[in-house]
This record gives C-alpha cells, sequence and structure tokens, in this order.
C-alpha cells in the first residue's frame, strides 16, 4: 500500500489493512500458495474465453490436401501417466515470487501442528465491498479458500466443488460470523468482527478460530 493510500484510510482502516497483509505474508511463508489463487486469477486469461475465441476463427480447408489423421489434444490423447498427462502438469496454475528470508526463518522451527494452529487464527485474507476471502484449516490439516458474497458463498474443498452445497468450513465461518440464517450480511458481520477485536487488544486476535472436527 502507498504513503498516499495510507493519508487516505482511517486507524481503523489501517488496523484493518495491516492485519490482512500480514495474515497474507503469513500464508506464502507457511507455504501455502493457493490461499492467495483467489486473490492473483484475476490477472490471468480465462481459459473458457480464450476456447471461444478460438472456436470463432474460420478455418480454411484445403481439398487437395492428403488424408492424415486427426490431431487431437495430448491430454485427450493421454491414458493415465501418458506424457499428456505429464505435460498438462508441468505448469502451475500460479507463479509466486520467492519467498523472504525472513519468512522462511519464521516458517521454520515449527512442527506442522505448530504452522497449522497458528494459521488456523489469522484466516482473513481479502476484504472488498464485492466479497471476502477467508482460509480455513480443516479437520485433517489441509486448508481451503472460502469466499463469501452476495447470494455466493464458495469454497475449494472436495465437498463443495461436487456437491455445489454448504461445506463444514463455509457453515464454521458463517457461525462464527454469527450469520448462518443472513449469509448476505457478511460484511458488516466482518466490519463488527473487526471492532471487537480492536476492543479486545488489536488485531493479534483470532478472526475465525479452527474447526473441532
Amino acid at each position: 500500500m502507498s504513503t498516499m493510500q495510507e493519508g487516505n484510510l482511517t486507524p481503523y482502516e489501517l488496523e484493518r489493512e495491516r492485519l490482512i497483509a500480514r495474515n497474507r505474508e503469513r500464508l506464502r511463508a507457511l507455504g501455502i500458495p493457493a490461499a492467495l489463487l483467489n486473490l492473483q486469477k484475476t490477472a490471468q486469461p480465462s481459459p473458457k474465453i480464450a476456447e471461444k475465441k478460438a472456436a470463432s476463427v474460420p478455418h480454411k480447408r484445403k481439398l487437395d490436401a492428403p488424408a492424415a489423421p486427426s490431431r487431437r489434444s495430448r491430454r485427450l490423447n493421454a491414458g493415465p501417466g501418458g506424457e499428456g498427462a505429464e505435460a498438462a502438469d508441468e505448469e502451475p496454475l500460479v507463479e509466486l515470487p520467492d519467498e523472504p528470508r525472513v519468512y522462511q526463518s519464521y516458517a521454520a522451527g515449527r512442527s506442522w501442528e505448530e504452522r497449522m494452529a497458528e494459521l488456523a487464527l489469522d484466516g482473513l485474507v481479502e476484504l472488498t465491498n464485492a466479497h471476502v476471502t477467508i482460509v480455513v484449516i480443516g479437520s485433517r490439516g489441509n486448508h481451503y479458500v472460502v469466499t463469501l458474497a452476495n447470494d455466493s458463498q464458495k469454497c475449494q474443498c472436495p465437498d463443495f466443488r461436487i456437491r455445489k452445497r454448504h461445506c463444514k468450513h463455509i457453515r464454521l465461518v458463517l457461525e462464527q460470523l454469527k450469520i448462518s440464517d443472513r449469509p448476505n450480511e457478511w460484511h458488516s458481520a466482518v466490519e463488527e468482527r473487526f471492532t471487537e477485536l480492536i476492543g479486545d487488544g488489536g488485531v493479534d486476535k483470532p478472526l475465525i478460530t479452527k474447526p473441532k472436527n
């Protein structure tokens, strides 16, 4: 955040931005880049849009071209463990910069359980007028990105992706924000939670706690 932007923020907003910035750096230091996926994907072109544009371009047909086997995608031709499957896994979804040494040393010397428990206390990574993004640690130690927006609650866990229903991670966030029966009030609920945190000792108190099961 630039100095000019900071000058336009209230002390309350500066405290909120400081918490979000700290949470993002901790997530990266703990080796969890998936938590930043939603924050960076807007800079990448949509695959569906690219496919539609490619399909709309007419192809000239060569009448005298010799018959040849049709060309198919390497992913379609590849079976389990095939060459195409290997090539498909070579490109990362998101390229992140090298981690600063200070955060590498921060993550070192802690057990996996300690790192996950600490991370669970610092889940908020983005808050805008359109949505809030919170990282939740599952019962098996896996991390999932929960996004709340108007008339939309999403999670990256398999349960939500397959069944398209509220998973336990979404329910956890809604319950701890006290909006289970009114999820569209997510923004005011997050702001209210921030007010409680600042009043109770600042941003070092957890926003979303770890689920018990």
